[in-house]
């Protein structure tokens, strides 16, 4: 908010501005014009979008709506589907990271297999998502029917990484 000469004068910048800056020019006028000294007044502001930053994550299907449980065969694996957004309106380097689990579980790009409870996705530009696969795996595993496992994934935002989220 600005004022210029008894105007208060309020510029809002959309939620999906990406950061800049740039000068713009504004022209008042008095709505009685017989006065020529009230009219017209400029006065050249300067606009600057910062930067924001945020990560999101969502499960796609293959999860149980009443409980909120996945499930995988004893013997066999699964895989889970996870879109991670940029909400941020500027490029982002996002660490995922698998973590709380006991059962062999991997994250990489969806359709790639991958061994690591880790992922960085390079470049996520703003506003913008793709999709990572979480694979979990009871091969090999002295695993009991109805036992359960827990995992934790959590995304970190590579520009401020006091943003994090997890799910």
């Amino acid at each position: 908010t600005c004022l210029f000469r008894y105007i208060n004068l309020t510029i809002e910048g959309l939620s999906d501005a990406e950061p800049d800056s740039f000068e713009i020019e504004i022209i008042a006028t008095h709505v009685n014009q017989e006065e020529p000294e009230d009219g017209p007044y400029s006065e050249w502001i300067t606009i600057v979008i910062d930067e924001t930053y945020g990560v999101e994550l969502e499960l796609l299907g293959g999860v149980n709506t009443v409980d909120g449980n996945g499930s995988v065969d004893w013997n066999s694996y699964t895989t889970y589907l996870v879109r991670v957004k940029n909400t941020g309106n500027d490029e982002d380097d996002v660490t995922l990271e698998l973590n709380d689990y006991e059962w062999e579980s991997s994250i990489s790009p969806e359709g790639a297999s991958g061994d690591s409870d880790e992922y960085i996705i390079d470049n996520l530009d703003a506003f913008e998502s793709v999709i990572v696969q979480i694979r979990v795996s009871t091969v090999g595993e002295n695993v009991e029917f109805g036992e359960h496992d827990n995992l934790t994934l959590t995304a970190t935002s590579g520009n401020n990484e006091e943003i994090t989220v997890g799910m």
